[in-house]
């Protein structure tokens, strides 16, 4: 409906403003912590300035004061600096708040709005039903005199509303003479107490990129059917109209992108908090990875190696030094790329597993530990026997250097390595099995002692040093004397559906099982010094 031409005096102001040089900018509404769908929308709009020799704004679409937070604001920031971005400026809509009031006026003026007295609930089933509103016709010096009553505080939240005049009829929903204005008194997390009434984001968010100079609106596909709303306001107000691209969202399989249903998994407590494992959020992410055990020392990385035969474990730093590295999102992003497919497009889970332990494989130091530990004496050696062996911090190259874990006669094994029983298929701890310790020789078991209810609390092992038999795998172990114990919180995915999208009841299918707390773990001596950590481990079903 709206014109998306511009007339050569709007271009030459535009030009002579932007040098012509590409303009794009990342509008994070503040209220909520980034997610993984955000760091896509964020490398497109910095990559597509920066390849043409532009720039990006960070502008924060602040028009809703209620849900918006100075937390979430400075969390976006880091957010955006974490992943190597640098913004040109930073800007809030809320920074033109006067202006937008005063492109209102003369939109007044020009009879393309005006004051309605309809509740909200009424100007939703008028809107559905394509009726206008009784009040359209109303005079503009009264609309004049009434939005001017608005800012002042005259009226309570809801009881008035300034409305677009456009097409109450009309197939595109959003320009049956959408809300522009609004009441809401709260104060707002950047502007302060100034003003009671807020713009509506459909009226702001074109106007703001208008006067930012930017070239290209890049925006996700549920925004395109605001498009002609967004051209129809520029052209009434005669502002330069960038061009609109949407792209599909990015949808990860086994998890939630829905910032409405984030807040809700945060605010109700099925989660531990916006930095929870199990959420997409970038923070929850920089809290998790993949491959091994892992803990991260100050500026280096370190892997547990996974003594269980089924599952990969992760441990991560409850500080700010997290295992998820910015390139690792960023490679993923470029993987997934951009496109226009629907935004039913969704992508398996296990390709970000692969982004995360392709990078982490090169650079995470690996260091043993054990989620449930049993003690293990070897029979056939005296108490003074000890052998010092160097374990890998890196096992594909052992230039780079390890660390030393020595075998006495007392060590640890875990649980999930045993059964009381041998098989031909399992080749770890059972009766009479030969089993490699990585890095150190192998034991053959010679007795599996268990408790009244069948629980293995000691195995008996006899140590084999002669180069004879040769086991058959080699699995992780931890001295007695170098461990040190451990709580650790096991994570799985948050959703057992694929798309939990799509379930009538989304909350249907979160895991019972997301979260396991592990009281008994012990590490290796060589992470002493570092705070408290946590575990997480894949799963999902794809």
């Amino acid at each position: 409906m709206g014109s998306t031409i511009n007339t050569p005096e709007l271009l030459a102001k535009h030009h002579e403003a932007t040098g012509g040089k590409v303009v794009t900018r990342f509008p994070p509404e503040p209220n909520g912590y980034l997610h993984i769908g955000h760091a896509k929308a964020m490398r497109f709009s910095f990559q597509t300035a920066s390849e043409y020799g532009g720039y990006t704004y960070l502008r924060f679409d602040d028009t809703n004061p209620e849900k918006e937070t100075v937390e979430f604001i400075e969390n976006i920031k880091e957010n955006v600096n974490w992943l190597g971005y640098t913004p040109y400026k930073i800007t809030h809509s809320s920074d033109n708040f006067q202006q937008l009031y005063d492109f209102a006026v003369h939109l007044i003026k020009k009879d393309k709005a005006y004051v309605d007295e309809q509740t909200p609930d009424q100007i939703h089933e008028f809107r559905r039903n394509k009726l206008p509103s009784p009040y359209r016709t109303r005079p503009i010096e009264e609309s004049l005199k009434m939005f001017e009553g608005m800012k002042n505080g005259l009226y309570e939240e809801g009881q008035v509303s300034l409305r677009l005049k456009i097409d109450p009829t009309n197939e595109n929903p959003t320009l049956r003479d959408p809300i522009a204005y609004r009441i809401k008194y709260c104060p707002h997390p950047h502007a302060g107490n100034k003003w009671c009434i807020y713009p509506m984001y459909d009226y702001t968010h074109c106007i703001c990129d208008s006067l930012e100079n930017v070239t290209h609106s890049l925006c996700s596909l549920e925004f395109e059917i605001r498009r002609d709303l967004y051209y129809w306001i520029l052209e009434q107000l005669d502002l330069y109209r960038p061009f609109v691209y949407e792209f599909s969202r990015l949808n990860i399989s086994n998890t939630i992108m829905s910032k409405r249903r984030l807040t809700e998994l945060v605010t109700k407590k099925y989660v531990r908090g916006w930095d929870d494992p199990r959420l997409p959020t970038l923070n929850g992410l920089r809290r998790k990875g993949y491959i091994f055990f892992f803990i991260i020392f100050p500026f280096s990385f370190f892997l547990f190696e996974s003594s269980s035969l089924y599952f990969s474990h992760i441990i991560d730093n409850l500080l700010n030094n997290y295992s998820y590295t910015p390139e690792a999102i960023n490679d993923f992003c470029d993987l997934v790329s951009v496109t226009r497919r629907g935004n039913e497009n969704m992508i398996a889970l296990n390709l970000l597993e692969h982004c995360i332990r392709k990078d982490l494989d090169v650079r995470a130091k690996r260091v043993f530990a054990l989620l449930d530990p049993v003690k293990v004496i070897i029979e056939n050696v005296d108490e003074k026997y000890s052998h010092a062996a160097t374990a890998q911090h890196f096992p594909k190259d052992a230039s780079l250097g390890g660390y030393t874990i020595t075998l006495t006669k007392e060590f640890y094994v875990d649980r999930s390595d045993i059964r009381t029983e041998a098989s031909k298929d399992f080749f770890g701890f059972a009766p009479g099995q030969l089993v490699g310790l990585k890095y150190a020789f192998p034991v053959r078991v010679k007795q599996i002692i268990t408790d009244n209810n069948g629980e293995v609390t000691e195995l008996r092992v006899d140590l084999e040093q002669d180069g004879g038999s040769k086991p058959k795998t080699f699995l992780n172990w931890l001295p007695v004397k170098e461990s040190h114990s451990a709580i650790v919180n096991l994570y799985d995915v948050l959703f057992l559906s694929y798309n939990p999208n799509e379930d009538a009841d989304w909350k249907s299918s979160m895991n019972p099982n997301s979260l396991i707390v592990k009281t008994n773990a012990r590490v290796h001596k060589s992470i002493l010094g570092i705070i408290p950590f946590v575990m997480y481990f894949s799963n999902a079903k794809n």
